[in-house]
């Protein structure tokens, strides 16, 4: 398999007052294409810093990223915020649906950014939609939908422009156990039927369960990596 994600050596320090936090320190990891990866560890090891440097959301202090060969430390704010359009999809805890849109309108925003044909855009929607069981929600905006719904249309969202892989910072954490489940299973028939690459930020255990790669952190540094 291909090496789709390498980071080298890279560090984060985050300044709040007088004090340095250490957020992560001297890390090496590499996923390759098609994993499913969770990046686990206690509160403030730094799972969400590494999965930001990684999707470009945020820069290290020091080291590379390579996603595809693309050094994405070498991008310029512009380029970098492209990159991540065409390449790279999101799943937060939050949601992070406009209330003001529906469901299929969620979707095709990031398509629209793309600049595709209108035409094409309701259409791979309507496709993402379907994908993730929401054949009967196009029209419906993100306060007329349960929980797992709205993070249903946050991963139609995220796949919605063929990224290369899929980054999911603690997805189920707003979730009841049935939704996380019901949610965890798509992901995982998502991967397993299509190959597409998930890294989950995440201290649940039903999503370790199901990893099939765990990365555990502790101190901003790797304590242990397996593969199951």
């Amino acid at each position: 398999m291909m090496k789709l994600i390498q980071a080298q050596g890279i560090s984060k320090t985050y300044r709040q007052r007088n004090i340095e936090v250490k957020a992560i320190q001297d890390i090496d990891l590499a996923i390759h294409s098609g994993e499913f990866t969770a990046i686990v560890g206690p509160s403030g090891c730094g799972k969400t810093t590494l999965l930001n440097l990684i999707g470009g959301l945020d820069q290290p202090d020091k080291g590379t990223i390579r996603i595809a060969e693309q050094d994405i430390t070498q991008l310029t704010e512009n380029q970098l915020t492209d990159f991540r359009l065409h390449n790279i999809g999101f799943v937060f805890q939050n949601y992070s649906l406009l209330p003001v849109l529906s469901a299929w309108e969620n979707v095709a925003l990031v398509l629209q950014l793309q600049k595709i044909k209108p035409l094409k855009i309701k259409q791979i929607s309507q496709e993402m939609l379907a994908l993730v069981g929401l054949s009967d929600k196009l029209n419906a905006r993100p306060t007329e939908l349960s929980g797992g719904q709205q993070q249903r249309v946050a991963i139609a969202r995220a796949l919605a422009t063929q990224p290369q892989f899929v980054l999911a910072d603690e997805p189920t954490a707003s979730l009841d156990s049935e939704n996380a489940d019901n949610l965890l299973e798509l992901m995982q028939k998502i991967n397993q039927e299509q190959g597409t690459t998930f890294v989950f930020s995440t201290h649940d255990s039903r999503i370790i369960a199901r990893a099939k790669r765990i990365v555990r952190l502790r101190d901003g540094k790797i304590d242990g990596d397996s593969m199951i």
